[in-house]
């Protein structure tokens, strides 16, 4: 039925440092409930802890199921996950992070026939719960898309807006998806800049933006993964400094993606007064103007009409600007 030599899904998990949650992700893959074989290729990015052993470990119960390939030193997570996914066999690739898992045993074999049986679709996600580790808390159907139904095809450019507009609820969450092995490598092979580019803030961002290209995405309402929220991410959320930093390069990914093709800057009002307004009130508590600056030159230079209500925050910016410069003259 799946014409392929060869496991039908490479189910590709990255990880480095993830001892106590690693397991957990490989054991939700290996019970999947599938009629066509499956591969696990695991990037293990040169761990200091016992994640590679874990790894290995499984590795050596499960030779015919289970690749691992560990890091000498750490490449980081976009080069990690990029390696990884190129060592695909399989016909599909099933994205799990090494501290996420699954909790539906048939998510591959529904994804798989959505794929087999729907040509010019590329791409498969659900919806998906929450694990809070600080209170050990999971959250089902956080953002309310269990009643969701979305249009089975829509155009290139209405999906694009939809993802450069989002704000809370991801486009796709990609710990959820099952995709086109082909159709991954050739957005990736077209694109290899922007997979590859350390300044950006994120691996699975571009993905989607570029996969979008290649075909077209089919929805589940069903909750098939848990995200995990750990303790580094919500301490991350508290330093300012990080959030600027991560606010403004995700502005710059979303912005140089805008660039590559002819894109009605209007359309995504959405995202540019969202993160706008974020950059620069970051920029005021930080009394750093440097990045809002230049992400309000990269909006203009774009042909985005500045609102009236950034252009206050803008003046604000440039008041607390003037008035440090001033103070710096006087010797305060």
């Amino acid at each position: 039925m799946y014409n392929w030599d060869g496991p039908v899904v490479s189910v590709v998990i990255v990880t480095y440092n993830q001892e106590a949650y690693i397991s957990q992700a490989i054991e939700s893959a290996l019970t999947q409930k599938c009629s066509f074989p499956i591969e696990i290729v695991i990037g293990e990015d040169g761990s200091t802890d016992n994640t590679g052993k874990i790894c290995q470990d499984y590795a050596l119960r499960y030779p015919d199921i289970i690749r691992v390939t560990r890091n000498e030193t750490n490449k980081g997570l976009m080069n990690n996950y990029f390696d990884t996914m190129l060592r695909a066999r399989g016909k599909y690739i099933a994205d799990c992070a090494g501290d996420d898992y699954w909790v539906d045993p048939y998510k591959l074999q529904r994804q798989v026939d959505l794929l087999e049986n729907n040509p010019e679709v590329v791409l498969t996600h659900t919806n998906y719960k929450e694990y809070h580790t600080a209170d050990n808390r999971i959250v089902d159907d956080i953002y309310g898309l269990r009643h969701i139904v979305k249009p089975e095809r829509s155009s290139y450019k209405n999906n694009v807006y939809e993802l450069i507009n989002q704000v809370n609820a991801p486009f796709v969450f990609t710990g959820s998806s099952c995709f086109l092995t082909k159709a991954f490598r050739n957005a990736y092979h077209l694109n290899t800049s922007f997979f590859r580019n350390k300044e950006y803030p994120c691996e699975d961002y571009q993905l989607v933006f570029f996969l979008l290209k290649e075909g077209d995405f089919l929805y589940e309402a069903e909750e098939t993964t848990v995200y995990r929220i750990n303790d580094r991410s919500l301490s991350y959320m508290t330093d300012l400094r990080k959030q600027l930093q991560f606010a403004f390069s995700s502005f710059k990914l979303k912005t140089d993606l805008l660039m590559t093709d002819s894109f009605e800057m209007k359309r995504c009002a959405s995202f540019f007064e969202t993160r706008l307004k974020e950059i620069i009130s970051l920029c005021i508590r930080l009394k750093e103007p440097n990045p809002a600056t230049e992400a309000l030159q990269i909006t203009r230079d774009l042909g985005y009409p500045i609102s009236l209500r950034i252009q206050m925050y803008e003046w604000v910016l440039s008041s607390q600007t003037l008035s440090f410069f001033f103070r710096k003259l006087k010797g305060d």
